[in-house]
């Protein structure tokens, strides 16, 4: 199996502009490919450099407050922190074999916060004009893949994160953390492990099995 490891990762942020507004805290798990196992944790505040586009509403949202964040560590130390302990886990020290970035409506959130930043504080790749934190090889939306192994339940009313976790049995008592960088994180990481191993369980244990079921899948598709 190839063999980058997994970065699942979660921001809370100032606003939704990527443009104008910031990320306030970083919360991520790292997890091993091969056995599908976390194997490490970061988490922190980060203070923001722009005090006017910190909008009430994303504080009401993350239940963060103008004082947490006055007493957070500055942007360039976290992020220095954050890209640090990434590239720790880079296979053979390579960029190439960087994390697979991963997370909840990532492609449609937070890695448009990731490309800024990388952009103002590093890692960037200028030949290629785009982020080095993260492996630029692949990368897991988990909202995208539970929209795909869902997509004909009906018994899940929308893709919301918190509506996920009660579908696949997270009691509501434990759905008030929700909107919590690490919090989020981590059940992220819970749900992308849950669809990896039956990812792999569908693939087969050997290329023969395998095999055969992309070929009565493909005999579906021909039906």
């Amino acid at each position: 199996m190839e063999p980058r490891n997994i970065c699942v990762f979660d921001f809370e942020t100032t606003g939704l502009n990527p443009q104008v507004n910031e990320i306030c805290q970083i919360g991520a798990v790292m997890i091993e490919r091969n056995q599908l196992k976390v194997i490490d944790r970061f988490e922190s505040l980060m203070q923001p450099t722009d005090w006017e586009n910190v909008e009430e509403e994303a504080l009401k949202v993350n239940g963060l407050t103008r004082e947490q964040l006055l007493a957070a560590p500055e942007t360039p130390v976290v992020w220095q922190n954050f890209a640090n302990w990434i590239a720790q886990y880079r296979i053979d020290n390579k960029a190439f074999f960087a994390p697979i970035p991963a997370g909840y409506n990532i492609n449609g959130f937070d890695l448009k916060f990731v490309n800024a930043y990388c952009l103002k504080y590093g890692p960037y790749d200028n030949k290629y004009q785009r982020q080095s934190l993260f492996s630029d090889f692949m990368r897991y939306d988990v909202m995208d893949l539970m929209a795909f192994f869902t997509e004909s339940n009906r018994d899940l009313g929308n893709m919301r994160l918190t509506t996920v976790l009660e579908y696949m049995g997270v009691p509501k008592s434990e759905l008030n953390a929700a909107h919590n960088a690490v919090w989020d994180a981590e059940q992220t990481a819970r749900i992308l492990i849950k669809l990896l191993k039956l990812s792999r369980y569908l693939g087969g244990r050997n290329n023969e099995t395998n095999k055969r079921r992309l070929e009565f899948a493909g005999a579906l598709i021909n039906a």
